[in-house]
């Protein structure tokens, strides 16, 4: 009877997924893409536009002619087209040396997570080689960006480890750790980004207590973790339960998370996690470069990253499908960027995630012939 209840739980939860993944990509694609109509300034098609004169010229686009005057009374010609077009015209010039450039980039970012993850369980004792501990990350990676569905890539990492008998206690502190340096890593990016935007960015001062907040919080969870008596609260309030297997296992669990709490430990592990994310954000930006979207800078991408990050991460869509879309056009909205390059940049930056997601697969698949 648990099993069925369990089942139907997670079909809801799935069911649940899909339905706000959908609803957000027809407000994507709807109101950024289909029923938009980007305004571009004429000054600016020779740079960020070049094959759209051509197309105006010989009247292969449908285009409409606004001419106004600016703020300061200046008169300027601004074109009118469809968000499709405009995307169509971007995928025309697409560099797709510069995209699996990208792409060998978010591999090495993710090269260095997996080593990270790996460092972690063999700080807590847990016997896995290298390799393994490479090739169960990105397994997990798999499972997380290619298959739609509940089943977090964590979860089938711990069950990979749990088969091997490890305590499950240790591998769950582990994966939670290793949360906890992501989050922590990419509020410690935004604090600091924000920090050297805040005077020139009209964005980073209108959300400052908002970015400080979610970064604020991030941070101070870490700080909670690594002060000297936090590990007594933790056990103390364990012991407000009562006796029992969820007792036992979750005083198991807090002795397993203040295994790592060792300063050059951390403080290596903190680097590396520095690192994978930096790495990660400059996939995004290689990315734009590869659509020949020139306006903005590389400095901006670590402060849209970072909140596209913290808000696409509650698993309420099938792997941040449409949220990540929404979050990432309405920030980049505010560093001139129009809502068909934002959606466009977000969807190809994923699709740069599922290419390096589909080697987790391949080493699945290798793993289970070994197997057979």
């Amino acid at each position: 009877m648990t099993k069925r209840n369990n089942n139907k739980k997670r079909m809801f939860w799935t069911v649940v997924q899909f339905t706000v993944s959908i609803a957000a990509m027809i407000v994507v694609v709807w109101f950024g893409i289909i029923d938009n109509k980007e305004e571009i300034n004429a000054d600016s098609i020779k740079d960020d536009w070049p094959t759209l004169q051509e197309r105006i010229d010989t009247e292969t686009i449908k285009y409409e002619v606004i001419t106004r005057n600016t703020d300061a009374g200046d008169p300027e010609t601004v074109y009118r087209i469809r968000g499709i077009d405009l995307i169509a015209l971007r995928l025309e010039r697409f560099d797709f040396g510069l995209f699996f450039i990208g792409v060998f980039v978010y591999f090495i970012s993710m090269l260095i997570a997996s080593v990270q993850w790996f460092l972690l369980l063999r700080f807590s004792k847990i016997k896995v080689t290298l390799w393994d501990g490479i090739r169960y990350y990105f397994i997990g990676l798999f499972f997380n960006n290619v298959l739609p569905g509940s089943i977090g890539g964590d979860l089938v990492k711990g069950v990979m480890l749990g088969r091997k008998k490890h305590h499950g206690e240790t591998i769950a502190a582990g994966i939670i750790v290793d949360r906890v340096f992501h989050f922590c890593s990419l509020g410690l990016i935004l604090i600091v980004v924000s920090c050297l935007l805040y005077w020139d960015t009209p964005v980073v001062e209108k959300w400052s207590v908002l970015i400080f907040g979610i970064a604020a919080m991030t941070c101070i969870g870490g700080i909670v973790y690594l002060i000297g008596p936090s590990k007594k609260w933790f056990m103390a309030l364990a012991g407000l339960l009562k006796k029992g297997k969820l007792k036992s296992v979750v005083i198991k669990f807090i002795q397993s998370m203040y295994l790592f709490r060792k300063k050059r430990f951390l403080a290596q592990i903190g680097l590396m996690s520095l690192a994978s994310q930096g790495v990660r954000i400059l996939m995004n930006y290689l990315v734009a470069r590869a659509l020949f979207i020139q306006s903005i800078e590389l400095r901006s991408f670590f402060f849209v990253i970072p909140i596209v990050g913290f808000t696409s991460a509650p698993p309420i869509s099938v792997n941040g499908i449409g949220v990540r879309e929404f979050i990432g056009k309405s920030v980049l909205t505010h560093f001139g960027i129009s809502e068909v390059n934002g959606i466009l940049i977000m969807f190809i930056s994923h699709v740069a995630l599922v290419f390096v997601s589909l080697l987790g697969g391949l080493l699945l698949l290798y793993k289970e012939k070994n197997a057979r």
